[in-house]
């Protein structure tokens, strides 16, 4: 005996779909809109059940599941229900078994839309509970992975995280004790999450309620911030479908609370915004947002944003984490006046007098500074940048007369590194650079490298030469921590 139903979603869909909703937390949430329905507390059990190397998934609704919710869940055409083996179910009046070959979906019409099911005498079924429904087929990997289902992610990504839960507890069973979920607010675990890097924060949402689409559909959008961290979540959902994070318009919705911020604080929002459509159903048959819907919330929303801003709790928030920022600037300050006090100095010794340059350098961008420094104070004969641009290969093309001895060199190129050995490590051929400048240089870490270290040239201790070992080419080296005239002590 046969009977069949009509799905929403042809063959050939469902195939291509199928493949991309093996995760578990997918396979669960296409149970989620029936039991959410029924507005009733119900409780759905997942038993995953092994035996003789076969596994399957066996799901009992509580109350039980009817036998016209059981085929509005063919009819709905998850395609993640289809995604492992042969599905049945077990009639609660006749004790029948409804059985589904999904091999019909796999080798089907890509067009078609009727999906057979096999009516199996009572007798069959004598070993199932009336209500219960199996899904064949899963594999040992699904076993491995049965104990790591994300619990956010479905909170996320169906109706169990709307801000009034429906009465839904999934319980997964399997080896061990039952992990039970339940429904929560996406933005309580989405505060939570950003609570550990949160200095400002609103102590509760602000709300507002928007009436559009002529009146038929209510908006409830709430609102919270913070500073510190920089997350961004949307959620738009109606009573069984979350639609997910929305960009374009309504984002720009946040975009606009930024601006009204410096951005040392623009930059360490956190931003939550929530529009509960939940009152009504607004999803399309596939679960969808009609189009002219989210026109309606972009141009709609706005005016919630507007009407936020000018509450007391959010002016409140801006002004805190204003101050909160200003009061952490000021302690960044403290920090660096104290570690400033605790370097060294380079000071250059002329006429007998030393004249502070510059602290003892920490990296290269402070190397390229106290070269800078040394030629306007012409311990350097001539050195003047010409372009300088980390971004575009090597560091500097430069003006260069690096003794008097020397001619000047109109266009050389000039690599900068903190110390020499930092050359081990470049791209840069040796045979594109003309001098390398460095603070100083651990002169071991030539010995068995692809250059060799010579010098002093010209009978200065700061002024080295850098060979290659595999093709000979050359270039100057100055270590500015040996130029004789420059000497170290505190700031």
């Amino acid at each position: 005996m046969m009977t069949t139903v009509e799905m929403l979603r042809p063959f050939g869909s469902i195939r291509v779909l199928s493949s991309s909703s093996m995760a578990h937390e997918r396979i669960l949430a296409t149970f989620l809109p029936c039991a959410i329905a029924r507005d009733s507390p119900t409780t759905v059990h997942f038993n995953l059940l092994s035996f003789n190397g076969k596994s399957s998934l066996k799901i009992r609704f509580e109350p039980i599941l009817r036998q016209d919710e059981f085929s509005h869940l063919l009819a709905a055409a998850e395609p993640a229900l289809f995604s492992r083996g042969h599905i049945s179910y077990v009639t609660p009046d006749s004790g029948c078994i409804l059985r589904v070959d999904v091999g019909q979906v796999r080798s089907g019409r890509p067009n078609d839309h009727s999906l057979a099911l096999d009516v199996v005498s009572p007798r069959e079924a004598s070993d199932k509970e009336q209500g219960d429904m199996t899904l064949e087929g899963m594999t040992r990997r699904d076993v491995v992975r049965w104990s790591s289902i994300d619990e956010s992610l479905l909170v996320i990504s169906t109706g169990l995280g709307n801000r009034t839960g429906p009465p839904v507890t999934l319980r997964l069973c399997h080896v061990g004790a039952d992990r039970v979920l339940k429904a929560q607010w996406e933005f309580e675990i989405f505060r939570e999450e950003c609570s550990p890097r949160t200095l400002v924060a609103m102590p509760r949402p602000l709300r507002h309620q928007l009436n559009i689409m002529d009146g038929r559909v209510q908006a409830q959008v709430s609102y919270w911030a913070a500073f510190g961290p920089r997350e961004r979540r949307i959620r738009l959902y109606d009573r069984f479908t979350s639609f997910g994070a929305i960009s374009g318009p309504l984002s720009a919705c946040l975009t606009r609370i930024d601006s009204l911020f410096r951005p040392p604080i623009r930059n360490r929002l956190t931003h939550y915004l929530d529009i509960d459509l939940s009152a009504q159903t607004v999803a399309g048959p596939l679960g969808e947002l009609p189009q002219d819907l989210l026109d309606e919330l972009s141009s709609s929303v706005p005016s919630a944003i507007r009407d936020f801003m000018s509450r007391k709790g959010f002016q409140r928030f801006a002004e805190d984490a204003r101050l909160r920022m200003i009061d952490e600037e000021e302690r960044s300050l403290r920090r660096r006046k104290e570690q400033a006090r605790q370097r060294n100095g380079v000071y250059l010794l002329r006429g007998g007098k030393l004249k502070l340059l510059y602290h003892v350098p920490q990296n290269e961008q402070d190397v390229v500074l106290l070269m800078s420094m040394l030629a306007q104070h012409n311990v350097i004969p001539e050195f003047s940048f010409i372009d300088y641009n980390t971004q575009r290969g090597i560091d500097c093309i430069a003006r260069v007369r690096l003794t008097r001895k020397r001619a000047t060199d109109d266009d050389a190129v000039v690599e900068f590194k903190f110390r020499l050995e930092d050359f081990l490590n470049e791209l840069h051929p040796l045979s594109l650079v003309d001098i390398v400048v460095a603070w100083d240089v651990r002169t071991e870490s030539f010995a068995d490298s692809a250059y060799k270290l010579s010098g002093p040239v010209e009978g200065k201790k700061w002024l080295r030469r850098l060979t290659s070992r595999s093709d000979g080419s050359s270039a100057d080296v100055v270590l500015l921590r040996h130029i004789e005239m420059l000497k170290l002590g505190r700031l």
